[in-house]
């Protein structure tokens, strides 16, 4: 500025614009498996903010705000490993991060109290106790024969697994339990049927003895009489009987070691000329049973009851 021959200076001095930024309350956030949502405040000396990010767990319900508000972030629950993921906060050329790690999901674990059954030809069942650390568990057998009741429950349940006589040959089945990705088996492996000898007629002497299976069996003794020969499953007290006897017979019973020695004798205890023996015998030790007619040759059966 100038006047005549004067003149003066006016120096106009102007503030810098302030370098943007952006601080978020909490930087970091850590979240159980159920997931769930978490506020953080945003500070900024822009006017507003902007929040993104790239995983697909996380959701953010309003993405804009201005300064002094809070950004809500929800997380999903989460079924696998561990994971992290970030949020990205923006206001003008400043950006704050915020980081989410998530725990992962427990490894699925599942135990039966057994892993092995072998039921006899007979009908049985058994109880297995499963544990798991998942909600629930379900079970599959791949035989129609083998049951499972129930097959489905929560951990420390007990499952009955059950078979129907068998008939035939051996056989084997597997039930297998589902606990969400972990599984366990229990292997089944059933006996085969026992065969029962049917009943025949036995020879009629002592010395010729016939194998027999302790069922009812009808016999027609000789002169000489009718020797039966078995070997005691158990040991305990045996009662041998005979019964529906034929008019012309009056039978008497002798039992006595395989070797020949008498061990028990009666004649008419069980009524109507029948005979009862009682006597105790060791389990794995072979005997005879005699049937012999006091008068005639008349047919009879003769009963076992074993012990228990």
């Amino acid at each position: 500025m100038s006047a005549g021959g004067a003149s003066a200076t006016l120096t106009v001095n102007q503030a810098e614009i302030p370098p943007a930024y952006v601080w978020l309350s909490e930087p970091e956030w850590d979240m159980g498996t159920d997931g769930g949502y978490a506020f953080t405040g945003v500070t900024t000396n822009q006017m507003s903010w902007s929040a993104s990010t790239h995983e697909p767990w996380l959701s953010i319900p309003s993405t804009t705000g201005a300064a002094g508000s809070y950004l809500l972030v929800i997380v999903e629950p989460n079924a696998g490993p561990a994971r992290s993921g970030v949020v990205t906060v923006s206001a003008g050329t400043a950006s704050a991060t915020l980081t989410v790690t998530q725990a992962g999901a427990p490894v699925a674990t599942v135990s039966l109290s057994q892993t092995v059954w072998a039921p006899s030809s007979t009908a049985g069942s058994t109880g297995v106790v499963v544990t798991t650390n998942q909600p629930v568990w379900t079970a599959i057998s791949n035989q129609p024969w083998l049951t499972l009741s129930p097959a489905s429950g929560a951990n420390g349940a007990t499952m009955l697994v059950s078979a129907p006589a068998n008939t035939g040959a051996a056989r084997g089945g597997i039930v297998t339990v589902f606990a969400g990705s972990a599984s366990a088996t229990l292997t089944v492996t059933q006996a085969a049927a026992v065969v029962q000898p049917p009943p025949v007629g036995c020879g009629e002497s002592y010395a010729n003895s016939c194998p027999w299976n302790l069922a009812p069996i009808r016999v027609y003794p000789g002169p000489s009489g009718t020797a039966l020969r078995f070997t005691a499953p158990v040991s305990g007290v045996y009662v041998f009987e005979s019964s529906d006897r034929d008019s012309t017979s009056n039978p008497y019973g002798l039992l006595a070691t395989a070797g020949g020695s008498a061990m028990a004798y009666d004649d008419d205890s069980a009524g109507d000329l029948n005979f009862r023996l009682s006597v105790s015998l060791v389990a794995g030790q072979t005997y005879h049973m005699a049937g012999l007619n006091r008068v005639g040759y008349g047919a009879f059966t003769i009963s076992a009851r074993l012990p228990g």
